[in-house]
């Protein structure tokens, strides 16, 4: 009988996830090995500050038959720090391919990983994964939607000063400049908002080519919010950053998850939108007091594209 082992990620199984990769997913089947590589390389090599490090060196797990890889399970593990200074571990289980006679190892790596951190966190879930976790492992809905806003009107007679970040230096906030450099290697850009009575919110996005749903054929380039330090005030004053962004960053649209919108202020003042049904989750392993929580650190923001 052939023996199963189910191992820590290292750097000699690359070539046999690869495969496993190229096997599972037919968006890599096609592709050349360097090709898988590259797209995979933030998930093997990512390295964050010791602050928010967690299981540092840790990229997940590989399924072994025989030395022969049979599955692969990424994991991105950070940590996240509430503003009562709490501090949170965090898995991002991210790009898992496993051979069809293997599956029901995936139970078996489910339970393993709502075992390892304090939260779990979703945010690519297959319409498969989506109900066995939310049915089997208690998993519960982060974000239910991504909105594209493509135009919006200026609220009259408001203010709020826009200022793009260039370096870690303009950032007065410290976790908020932390994060900052931990990200900006995966190209991620931050802007700086100061309402009226001069309190401050920093918005982190990246820029991507997404597909256009109104046009499938048609690739656009959009803004993707993956941040923001204060919620109350990036929704009181979005138009002002989408109007910034749109010009300085030359995007047709800007998009955001619905769990960064607590107003209808966003809704009403956008002139053209789509919403997209599409549900990120989240498993709390241990009761947390995050008030805002964000993509930074995960898969959307390390891999850069949509």
């Amino acid at each position: 009988m052939s023996s199963i082992e189910l191992k820590k990620y290292s750097d000699k199984y690359l070539s046999g996830i690869i495969s496993c990769l190229k096997r599972n997913y037919s968006r890599f089947g096609c592709m050349h090995d360097l090709d898988v590589y590259k797209f995979i390389k933030p998930l093997i090599t990512y390295d964050f500050s010791e602050e928010y490090s967690y299981k540092k060196g840790d990229y997940g797990y590989v399924l072994l038959e025989e030395d022969n890889v049979v599955g692969f399970f990424g994991m991105i593990y950070y940590r996240v720090k509430s503003k009562n200074g709490k501090i949170y571990s965090v898995a991002n289980p991210t790009t898992w391919a496993i051979d069809n006679k293997y599956r029901i190892y995936i139970f078996q790596v489910t339970e393993l990983l709502c075992k390892e951190t304090d939260v779990v966190i979703d945010v690519t879930p297959s319409y498969k994964e989506l109900i066995i976790e939310k049915n089997m492992f208690g998993f519960q809905d982060l974000s239910l939607k991504k909105i594209r806003f493509f135009s919006m009107k200026i609220v009259d007679g408001k203010k709020c000063f826009i200022k793009k970040v260039n370096s870690s230096s303009d950032i007065i906030d410290k976790e908020v400049c932390k994060k900052y450099l931990d990200n900006v290697k995966y190209e991620i850009k931050c802007i700086e908002m100061v309402n009226e009575i001069n309190r401050r919110c920093y918005v982190m996005y990246n820029i991507v080519f997404a597909k256009n749903h109104q046009k499938e054929r048609d690739v656009i380039k959009i803004a993707r919010v993956l941040g923001v330090s204060d919620c109350n005030i990036f929704n009181e004053n979005f138009s002002f950053f989408f109007n910034n962004i749109k010009k300085n960053e030359n995007v047709t649209s800007v998009e955001i998850d619905s769990m960064f919108i607590n107003e209808n202020k966003i809704y009403m003042s956008s002139v053209e939108k789509e919403e997209i049904q599409y549900t990120r989750i989240i498993r709390f392993n241990k009761k947390c007091d995050i008030e805002y929580w964000d993509w930074l650190y995960t898969e959307i923001a390390l891999r850069n594209e949509s």
